[in-house]
């Protein structure tokens, strides 16, 4: 099982500065390596503190460090440009991942941009009866394993993958995403 939508996207140039070009007076870097940007006004967006801690979560239990990590909620219609640009999916999606093909930056630690629609993990919350809270550490930590390297292109990586993330949720306190009955 995978998370359908979902994607990291394809290394290269053009894919880096998606998300960093964005800034704007909602920007808020809350520590030296990772930045929470916020693309609107959303009573259910986690506040930046709480998205980092998820972020260093996902990052401690594979053993690797941020360098400089964008976390950016977007619009549905934000999303959805993403989306048609990068994966050529004419729909909004819960997140993307842009891994930094910076090799210099990765020998350090991990490095990219991911992006998350605000509206579609709220909804997908609400459809499978999922807390949102559960729900918004859910897709941050599922981003940032993909920027880590992981996938769910096969059975195989998509239970690896999966396995690392109920790991980390279940030490959050958070239920596993995908066994709730």
């Amino acid at each position: 099982m995978h998370i359908p939508g979902c994607s990291q996207t394809p290394f290269g140039p053009e894919n880096r500065g998606s998300l960093r070009s964005r800034r704007g007076r909602k920007t808020k870097v809350v520590n030296n390596a990772i930045e929470v940007q916020l693309g609107h006004d959303d009573k259910f967006v986690p506040d930046g503190p709480r998205i980092t801690a998820w972020v260093d979560s996902a990052l401690k239990s594979v053993q690797k460090r941020a360098v400089a990590i964008t976390v950016r909620v977007v619009t549905r219609d934000e999303m959805q440009n993403l989306n048609v640009r990068f994966r050529g999916q004419n729909s909004a999606t819960n997140v993307l991942s842009f891994p930094s093909d910076n090799l210099g930056s990765q020998r350090r630690g991990v490095s990219g941009d991911i992006a998350v629609c605000s509206v579609v993990v709220q909804t997908e919350a609400q459809e499978q009866n999922k807390a949102a809270d559960a729900h918004w550490a859910h897709m941050i930590i599922h981003g940032v394993l993909h920027l880590c390297g992981y996938d769910h292109t096969t059975d195989a990586a998509a239970t690896d993958m999966e396995s690392i993330e109920v790991l980390i949720l279940r030490q959050l306190g958070f239920p596993d995403p995908y066994n709730l009955h």
